[in-house]
């Protein structure tokens, strides 16, 4: 939100300064009889407001150019030159900004995906099981686990440590899933 509020100050301020120079270059002079401002080529202005001059300023700074206003002096070719620069700056610094907080916010939903995606398989090698009257095993629905069955989190540092020695983030991974299998657990009892 920060970097789309600073776009808009930015082409704002831009549209102000950009279109009262190109109108202060283009204007022309003002006839009394048409009532309107004329062109040294006898035509009317386009720029005939800082406002309307704005549509042409806006244009220009986001490379658009419809070619339908043009500026035709010197000085208002090279207000042209220098708005559209200042377009492309104006434009690309913002949008590299957003761009770059996109990549981020995607990059962290992409890991949390990745993470509860490796949770699930860790929690299903942790689930409990229980052996039929047969010898064989089969899984046990987590409302047949008694309490005293349940592991705590010692357990869980116990497995981590006989399986490799994990520790920091993979034994707090551990833990956490230890405790989400114990309050679906509580839930059920």
């Amino acid at each position: 939100a920060g970097a789309l509020l600073m776009l808009t100050f930015f082409v704002a301020m831009s549209l102000v300064v950009f279109a009262t120079l190109i109108f202060y270059c283009e204007s022309g002079e003002w006839d009394e009889y048409r009532q309107q401002y004329v062109r040294s080529d006898g035509q009317q202005t386009p720029f005939e407001s800082i406002p309307a001059s704005m549509w042409w300023c806006l244009v220009t700074m986001t490379t658009v150019g419809y070619g339908d206003v043009t500026p035709i002096t010197l000085s208002g070719r090279v207000v042209a030159i220098v708005t559209m620069f200042c377009g492309l700056v104006v434009l690309s610094l913002p949008i590299t900004i957003i761009g770059a907080n996109f990549d981020e916010l995607y990059r962290e939903m992409r890991k949390k995906e990745h993470d509860a995606r490796a949770a699930r398989k860790l929690a299903g090698t942790l689930r409990p099981r229980k052996t039929t009257r047969r010898g064989s095993k089969a899984s046990e629905s987590e409302a047949d686990v008694p309490p005293s069955r349940q592991s705590s989190s010692s357990d869980v540092d116990t497995h981590a440590t006989q399986h490799g020695g994990c520790t920091g983030d993979a034994a707090e991974a551990l833990r956490v899933i230890q405790g989400l299998i114990n309050q679906s657990h509580q839930k059920l009892f």
